[in-house]
């Protein structure tokens, strides 16, 4: 397997579309927070790719296994000073999960963040129900460290993965 995280593009946008085809409200708002409305369009997608291209402030990637896409994911609220981003909109295509994929593209997602942008840490918010991802993001070596409730009711952990804690951590000291 030859996992890599590449710029998104437009010509990405409907393997996007038909990612989220048949989803409800409640799956794009956990894949995507406030991002994006429902339901999901093209020119919603556009005009995220083109605020991206202006503002160094976050960066939309897609993940790619074998040169497929299989994935997309978000590095937002790039703060350099502080050396810190937060990882949003992260979702792997349903005939691409339970295949190694999500934790491998975390740890490359990690990879550029670390050792590209020389952040210090990566942070996200899961929400409590969402048992495959937490399990991914626990794997991958991040870290609960807080939560908080929507007024809806619904719990949101947050979660850090520092450079040198962790599973990455460990994976640094094994590259030296």
């Amino acid at each position: 397997m030859n996992l890599t995280i590449a710029p998104l593009q437009t010509a990405d946008i409907p393997l996007i579309l038909a990612w989220n085809e048949g989803r409800d409200a409640a799956f794009l708002t956990q894949w995507a927070g406030s991002g994006y409305r429902y339901p999901l369009t093209a020119p919603q997608l556009q005009q995220k790719l083109f605020l991206s291209s202006m503002d160094r402030e976050f960066s939309l990637y897609k993940i790619l296994v074998d040169g497929a896409a299989v994935g997309t994911v978000e590095l937002n609220y790039v703060a350099m000073r502080r050396g810190t981003a937060m990882v949003c909109r992260y979702l792997i295509a349903e005939e691409h999960t339970n295949k190694g994929y999500g934790t491998a593209a975390l740890a490359a997602l990690a990879d550029l963040a670390f050792n590209s942008l020389k952040l210090s840490a990566l942070y996200l918010k899961v929400f409590d129900y969402n048992k495959r991802a937490l399990r991914c993001y626990e794997k991958a070596g991040y870290h609960r460290i807080g939560s908080s409730q929507w007024p809806n009711g619904w719990l949101v952990w947050d979660m850090e993965l520092r450079r040198n804690g962790g599973f990455w951590g460990r994976m640094l000291e094994k590259m030296r």
